[in-house]
């Protein structure tokens, strides 16, 4: 993990693209969850929320998945960098899932514009995770080393 970078400059930036991607997962779960509400948890039925298709079943991830995003942009530091890393590779691995089963037993009842959503926010949500890390800054680290080294002498 030595490559990703550490309190970058954009990382504002990132942190509200990360709270928006968090934000429409939530939404659109709870549209999802409502319009689809009273239909089998797996039905394949014609319900569809901002262009893509739901059933209770794929709302609830939605829903699970944005709220936990959410609560991590605000509470921010760690908790933030490994729960958007985290629920992205989720969220990719979902997309995967479900373009493999898109033909056969497609208990999510994705369409195509589902999968090509959920690679486009799993990504997204990668990238805010690997740059929003935290830690101290320069100065301090430059502060910390100067008091060990005049310790040592």
């Amino acid at each position: 993990m030595s490559l990703i970078p550490i309190n970058h400059p954009m990382r504002p930036v990132f942190r509200t693209l990360g709270g928006l991607a968090g934000l429409f997962l939530f939404v659109t779960g709870v549209l999802g969850l409502v319009r689809s509400w009273g239909g089998g948890v797996f039905a394949r039925d014609s319900v569809w929320v901002f262009g893509l298709r739901f059933n209770p079943a794929s709302a609830a991830v939605f829903l699970l998945l944005g709220a936990l995003v959410v609560i991590a942009t605000v509470i921010g530091g760690q908790v933030e960098h490994f729960t958007n890393l985290i629920a992205g590779v989720a969220v990719l691995g979902i997309g995967f899932m479900a373009l493999a089963l898109l033909r056969f037993a497609n208990f999510l009842n994705y369409s195509m514009t589902n999968v090509i959503v959920s690679f486009i926010l799993g990504l997204l949500l990668v990238t805010v995770g690997m740059y929003d890390k935290v830690g101290p800054t320069a100065a301090e680290v430059h502060a910390r080393r100067r008091s060990s080294h005049t310790a040592r002498s």
